[in-house]
């Protein structure tokens, strides 16, 4: 075991010249007291006075954590003092204490304490003793002691103790099932043992009987529990230490839909001050009912999840909807700083009560952290009843989706706000999964999509959505190589956004145009129509189009043979790359950076650019920057030769 190991080596280094102190905590059953008793097997021989054991009743159902003058009491009497000799006064007996541990080298194992101050007057005051200490707390408040927290066990470590308990045989017999039922566990040695134990009375059961009972979230917790120990008993113990207002939070993270969470969205579901929820965070998180994988953010453990939200059942539905709002508007307030020309077709919400965003670089940070529970919440918030909040989170994140090319998570986004849409909102819905499918190369689905978005456009005289179906159905078109269907719709579109004032589609339809012409070969023409996409987009500040009108122009350069002259439009695309967030221009300008560079005569530089944009192209599996890496790869090797 890791955590022996790295405790010996810190009391090898201390020589036994100082009261050597050792503070594990950890999670309930996550085999603190296990580890402690291990450790002083282990040290038996190093230590011949003997070796202590006293469990404080920190954490103990139906007790109360002991005060220090019993334990002194306890402790006084299993060291050998007769009990007529124990004084009465918690003073004297820490001084008598100390005194029977000055002339011995024992090993005192001090369990489920409740915090530092139940320790502190139990501590030998002279050199000699090792002292190993458990609780669910940090024990920062005992001096000069190596802290240790336990982690849950690795998957590997999980299946070899269910092994042990079950059997070897019937971990063998089912792996997959018994990776699954340790997973189920949360890794936690606790509820393996529970478990496994209740596969060891039940012969006939199959590893997989219990893993199909584990697998209902909401009846997990009561098929975790035997007939004196339960996962849940010992989680109920910590909730039952904490402060009225951090129970609260608890319960309400419990409604919580999402993977982990930042500091406004749980002020969100308390309906406190940033704060304030910070405070009772971290108050969760010393109790070992909350984790804290990076600054700043918070997550559960499984089971402890399970148990939170066993709590939330009366928890009132105005908390989920703060939540909702201060995730719509956070992502709002994002993504108008990453493409702010598309502001206008966002959701109109108030600003966050949150600080904004300082750059681009930090709106780009949060969606990134947050994207997984924005999505997690919308599949939420459509089965219970909160349609707006889906509307808006689809329409707001549908482009920063794509640039990503976080295109499963874009599919469920938006086929969710098609469950709950109705009128105008079904025709942007299908637009946005038509967007989606024509990036995954899916032209026909795309197509079809893209069809019924500018039908019910057409039918609500929606014009701005007659002229995003029209851009979107052109590019379709240009994929499938239809280049007299593809400009016919880019060029409808370009009037209608004339029309109707619409910037953005102006510009998304010059883009295209150049595409249209560059595939025709007329390369003259494709310039200049990206010259003009790049004169509109920077006009109304679109630096998305703007950036990829910088690769359209290399592209046609390159074809023109102004090779120098492409690959430093090439190189402008790259650096706004990362700026706007879009991975999937990366990997085209990688790719158009190295056919100049081919073309140009320098193969070595080529093929360095197309192994970086195969590298970016099979990170975010673009279908089509991938092959385009390979065949400029094959060029530029043998180029080499």
């Amino acid at each position: 075991m890791g955590e022996v190991e790295s405790l010996l080596a810190g009391l090898a280094r201390d020589g036994g010249t100082a009261v050597v102190i050792s503070a594990i905590d950890g999670m309930g059953g996550i085999g603190k007291t296990t580890l402690a008793l291990r450790l002083a097997h282990r040290l038996a021989a190093e230590y011949p006075d003997g070796q202590l054991f006293l469990d404080l009743g920190g954490h103990t159902p139906g007790q109360l954590p002991l005060e220090p003058g019993v334990a002194l009491g306890r402790l006084l009497r299993a060291a050998g003092v007769a009990a007529e000799q124990v004084p009465v006064d918690a003073g004297e007996r820490a001084a008598l204490w100390r005194a029977v541990l000055a002339r011995r080298r024992v090993v005192l194992v001090l369990d489920n304490a409740l915090d530092s101050a139940q320790v502190r007057p139990l501590l030998p005051g002279t050199p000699g003793a090792l002292v190993l200490i458990t609780s669910r707390r940090g024990l920062t408040g005992v001096d000069g002691a190596t802290l240790l927290t336990l982690d849950v066990l690795p998957p590997g470590d999980a299946i070899a103790l269910l092994g042990r308990i079950v059997g070897r045989d019937r971990v063998v017999r089912e792996p997959v099932a018994s990776a699954e039922l340790v997973a189920l566990c949360g890794f936690l040695p606790l509820a393996i043992r529970i478990a496994g134990n209740r596969l060891r009375r039940r012969t006939r059961w199959r590893v997989a009987d219990l893993v199909e009972r584990l697998r209902d979230e909401c009846g997990r917790l009561a098929e975790l529990a035997s007939e004196d120990r339960a996962v849940e008993a010992v989680f109920a113990l910590s909730y039952q230490h904490l402060r009225a207002p951090a129970r609260a939070l608890f319960r309400r993270l419990g409604l919580y839909p999402g993977v982990d969470l930042e500091v406004g969205a749980a002020a969100a579901l308390s309906g406190a001050s940033g704060a304030e929820t910070l405070v009772l965070l971290e108050e969760l998180v010393d109790h070992q009912l909350l984790q804290q994988p990076e600054v700043g953010r918070y997550r559960f453990h499984d089971l402890v999840r399970a148990y939170a939200a066993k709590l939330a059942g009366g928890e009132p539905r105005s908390a989920l909807t703060r939540l909702f709002d201060h995730q719509s508007r956070m992502a709002v307030a994002a993504t108008d700083l990453v493409g702010p020309a598309e502001k206008h077709g966002r959701p109109g919400l108030p600003s966050p009560a949150e600080p904004g965003f300082a750059d681009q670089a930090a709106a780009l940070s949060w969606l990134a952290q947050e994207r997984v529970n924005l999505v997690c919440g919308a599949g939420f918030a459509a089965r219970f009843g909160w349609p707006r909040h889906v509307r808006d989170l689809s329409t707001t994140l549908a482009r920063y989706l794509n640039s990503r090319a976080e295109h499963e998570d874009a599919l469920t986004l938006h086929n969710h706000a098609l469950d709950v849409a109705t009128g105008m909102d079904r025709g942007h819905a299908w637009h946005d999964l038509g967007r989606v499918r024509w990036r995954l190369g899916h032209y026909r689905e795309a197509a079809e999509l893209l069809d019924c978005a500018l039908a019910i456009a057409q039918e609500m005289d929606d014009r701005v959505g007659q002229c995003r179906a029209l851009v979107g159905l052109g590019y379709n078109h240009w994929r499938t190589g239809e280049l007299a269907a593809a400009e016919d719709h880019l060029t409808r579109a370009l009037a209608l956004a004339g029309e109707t004032g619409d910037e953005l589609s102006r510009c998304h339809a010059e883009h295209g145009l150049g595409y249209t012409c560059w595939s025709q070969g007329r390369h003259v023409q494709a310039l200049d129509w990206q010259h003009r996409a790049l004169a509109s987009s920077r006009r109304c500040g679109e630096a998305i189009v703007e950036a990829h009108a910088q690769y359209g122009i290399g592209l046609a350069q390159c074809r023109l043979g102004s090779h120098e002259q492409a690959s430093e439009h090439f190189r402008q695309a790259l650096a706004s790359a990362p700026l706007i967030g879009d991975r999937v221009l990366e990997a085209r300008a990688r790719n158009g950076l190295g056919e100049a560079a081919l073309a140009a005569g320098r193969p070595a530089e080529a093929l360095r650019h197309h192994q970086r944009a195969l590298v970016v192209a099979e990170q975010i599996a673009d279908h089509l920057e991938r092959p385009r890496a390979e065949f400029g790869l094959g060029q530029a090797s043998r180029a080499l030769v």
